[in-house]
């Protein structure tokens, strides 16, 4: 059976998140963390780590601080520093792997 995602999540997420591309980071690397075994922060075990993150986020489950790096105005850059495996934001090492959205 092939999964069909709910239309409204994503406009609920828009709410929190107005930026497209943003919402589309944030979503992707809190997939990434769910499926690293991180606990969902809602409790719909029911759906794929794709649409639990975009849930998780149109709920309110982060605080500002963890969508700071997403938000249009209060984005510190984003950078991949190549010679390890870490998603520098800002002045701070996050491994990529990390349980956080940001």
């Amino acid at each position: 059976m092939r999964w069909i995602m709910d239309p409204f999540v994503v406009f609920d997420s828009q709410q929190v998140l107005p930026d497209r591309f943003a919402l589309t980071l944030a979503a992707a690397m809190r997939s990434r963390a769910l499926k690293a075994g991180k606990e969902p922060r809602i409790d719909r075990r029911d759906l794929p780590a794709q649409d639990l993150a975009l849930h998780e986020i149109a709920a309110g489950a982060f605080t500002d601080e963890e969508l700071a790096p997403f938000r249009v105005g209060q984005r510190r850059p984003l950078r991949i520093d190549p010679g390890r495996d870490r998603l520098r934001i800002g002045h701070s090492d996050v491994p990529d792997h990390a349980g956080t959205i940001h």
